[in-house]
């Protein structure tokens, strides 16, 4: 992962190595990070799967499930 400051230059991203693909993100320790260093896509994916838990449980509910 490459970590840099935001300039207003131009920024040479380097080659990926050995026909590896780039990626925006990466998930380390449970947390996603970004070039930005922000947690909008970790914060994104958490209410993503609380919003699925409770869809799940609410479905499972109105069938009579526990």
């Amino acid at each position: 992962m490459v970590f840099r400051r935001h300039h207003h230059s131009k920024f040479d991203m380097p080659d990926s190595l050995d026909g590896n693909a780039q990626q925006c993100a990466a998930e380390l320790l449970g947390v996603i990070l970004t070039g930005k260093l922000s947690f909008e896509d970790h914060v994104d994916f958490v209410l993503t799967i609380c919003s699925q838990h409770v869809y799940l449980s609410k479905l499972l509910h109105s069938h009579g499930l526990p």
